[in-house]
């Protein structure tokens, strides 16, 4: 939850309070709910006798398109009744609209960072291993399967993971270059 000041933080807090209001309505059903006048809009009645309470009287909530990332929604509040005006309720569509899709490529690029990292480790985990059974194969002149097998056992035996096993086994034997 992010908030534009200790107000909008309080409002927000107050809404977690509710099974439902303007905002969840909005992220769950992926529709833009404005509330003109939160004292006569029937909705969401305890969220809006107690938004009214705090002197909340217009509510405009637009939802952010994140294709599958999470649920996310810009809400708008404002003390005044029918405050938000079609040309403001088409102005916040389109900041939503682009900030959608900034996060959307954020996200898509944080996956493939993440992809890319893993594969990287793959990589770096399948040439220790080839290395350990080729130090093995060295030491013990046996084919390449019966290097790896007696790999996996000696493993097993000092309980540590393989790829730990072959680490320590590639850092005592450096490569000659």
């Amino acid at each position: 939850m992010a908030c534009s000041d200790d107000r909008a933080r309080e409002l927000d807090e107050m809404q977690i309070r509710f099974a439902d209001d303007p905002c969840l309505t909005a992220a769950r059903e992926q529709l833009l709910v404005h509330a003109g006048d939160i004292r006569t809009d029937r909705r969401w009645p305890p969220y809006a006798t107690a938004a009214a309470y705090d002197g909340i009287r217009s509510v405009l909530a637009v939802p952010f398109d994140l294709a599958g990332v999470g649920p996310a929604c810009l809400n708008t509040h404002c003390d005044r009744p029918h405050a938000f005006d079609s040309a403001q309720i088409q102005a916040v569509q389109q900041m939503v609209a682009a900030t959608s899709r900034t996060l959307r490529e954020a996200s898509l690029l944080l996956r493939r960072r993440d992809r890319e990292a893993e594969l990287a480790a793959a990589t770096a985990s399948r040439t220790t291993v080839e290395r350990a059974v080729g130090i093995v194969m060295g030491q013990y002149g046996c084919p390449q399967e019966e290097a790896f097998r007696l790999l996996r056992t000696a493993s097993h035996r000092r309980g540590i993971k393989l790829r730990e096993l072959v680490a320590e086994l590639v850092a005592a034997h450096p490569a000659d270059h």
